[in-house]
């Protein structure tokens, strides 16, 4: 079934469960919990996937704990990169968007880990906005991903990630 026929088949904001993976309702601010039942180790995250994504260019924000420190990054279909980074720029609420950025791509190639810096600046803004918008462009295969992320709720389900201040 193509992307379109998905999109006409089952709309916005639906739940889609694959067998293995942790459910993900689309639109809306989702709790992963996760404790590693043998450290006891906590590796629960929050994920927020764009509103009306779907397999071929589904984009989720993804924040968990490293230590005390909240960890921002972009899960994506597999982009190339150029010498493995990809561009990405933000745009919160009606701001203007933000100046692109070099930042790394996972080994896998399916996730873009945020600088420190720039993944508070894009939490703060996400909690305070009613929508934000992250556009990813891949210079080495010429993609551009453009996903737009519905907020509300962030805040209390942010709040259940022990590093969220």
């Amino acid at each position: 079934m193509t992307a379109a026929k998905w999109r006409n088949a089952l709309g916005t904001a639906t739940t889609i469960l694959l067998i293995g993976l942790p459910m993900i309702v689309v639109g809306r601010p989702t709790y992963d919990e996760d404790i590693d039942p043998f450290t006891g180790e906590n590796n629960s995250r929050v994920v927020l996937s764009a509103e009306g994504a779907y397999f071929d260019e589904k984009v989720s924000i993804v924040w968990q704990c490293s230590a005390d420190d909240l960890v921002v990054s972009l899960e994506h279909v597999r982009l190339s990169g150029d010498d493995d980074e990809v561009i990405v720029r933000t745009k919160i609420g009606d701001a203007a968007a933000s100046e692109p950025r070099r930042y790394p791509l996972a080994s896998s190639h399916h996730a873009t880990q945020i600088d420190a810096a720039d993944g508070r600046a894009l939490t703060k803004g996400a909690v305070s906005a009613d929508e934000i918008m992250i556009r990813i462009v891949d210079p080495g295969a010429e993609e551009t991903l453009t996903s737009t992320f519905v907020t509300t709720n962030l805040r209390s389900v942010l709040a259940r990630l022990a590093c969220f201040p």
